[in-house]
C-alpha cells in the first residue's frame, strides 16, 4: 500500500509547480465544501436505516440530501430527497431532486403548497426511486 502512495507522491512532485498548485487548490475547495456540508450529513448519523448517498448544495442556501431508506427484510430500499435550507432540515422530503428543489424554493418564499401546483402545471410525473 505504501508503495502505491509513494509512487503517487513521486508522480505529483514531477508535475510543474503550477499544476501542483491547481491540484492542491481543488483539493482544498473540495475539503471546505465537505466541511460545510457536515451538519447535513450528521443529521442522519444516528439512524442506521438511513444512508446519505449524495448532498447537493445549491448556492449555499438550499441543500438536498439524497438518502437511501432501508426497509424491513424483503422490502426494497427507498430513495428520498431531504430538503435543508441554510443547513437546517425543514421536515420535507421528495421523490426526486427536481421536486425537492421546488419544495425548498417555495418553502423559503412561504408558498408552501405552490410546489404541488408547479409540478402539476409542468407535468412532472414522479416514480419513487427504489434500490
Amino acid at each position: 500500500m505504501s508503495e502505491v502512495f509513494d509512487s503517487k507522491i513521486a508522480e505529483f512532485n514531477e508535475k510543474p509547480k503550477m499544476v501542483q498548485y491547481r491540484i492542491l487548490a481543488q483539493a482544498e475547495a473540495s475539503f471546505q465544501e465537505e466541511k460545510k456540508l457536515q451538519p447535513v450529513r450528521e443529521y442522519f448519523n444516528n439512524d442506521p436505516k438511513k444512508i446519505v448517498l449524495e448532498i447537493v448544495n445549491v448556492t449555499d442556501k438550499y441543500q438536498i440530501a439524497k438518502v437511501k431508506h432501508k426497509r424491513n427484510r424483503g422490502e426494497p430500499a427507498e430513495i428520498l430527497y431531504h430538503v435543508f435550507i441554510d443547513f437546517k432540515r425543514i421536515n420535507e422530503c421528495a421523490y426526486s431532486l427536481d421536486s425537492a428543489l421546488l419544495v425548498a424554493i417555495t418553502h423559503n418564499h412561504n408558498a408552501g403548497s405552490a410546489a404541488g401546483w408547479i409540478e402539476n402545471m409542468i407535468g412532472m410525473k414522479y416514480v419513487p426511486e427504489v434500490e
